[in-house]
């Protein structure tokens, strides 16, 4: 059998518990509804930079997306789905 350490009891204070850590921030992804020059952004949740959200890129008429897709999601890496749209005047 094991001999356990005795303790005195001197007064002293218990050790305080550790505090509870923080949660992480979640990551947001890059601002970019000021890129729109000839079109507009609309986000699913209101906030485009939120993990999760889809944004939609609507182009004034006579411009299109030309680059991607006009759909791009915030990943929960902070990163988007996919190249930002860029908005060019049609080529007919």
């Amino acid at each position: 059998m094991k001999k356990l350490a005795k303790r005195k009891c001197d007064g002293a204070q218990p050790p305080k518990k550790p505090k509870p850590s923080k949660p992480k921030p979640s990551k947001q992804c890059q601002n970019i509804s000021k890129k729109f020059k000839f079109g507009t952004m609309v986000c699913g949740s209101g906030n485009e930079k939120s993990v999760n959200t889809t944004c939609t890129v609507n182009c004034i008429e006579g411009y299109e997306v030309f680059n991607s897709t006009n759909t791009i999601t915030c990943l929960e890496n902070g990163k988007w789905s996919g190249k930002i749209p860029k908005v060019s005047h049609k080529k007919y």
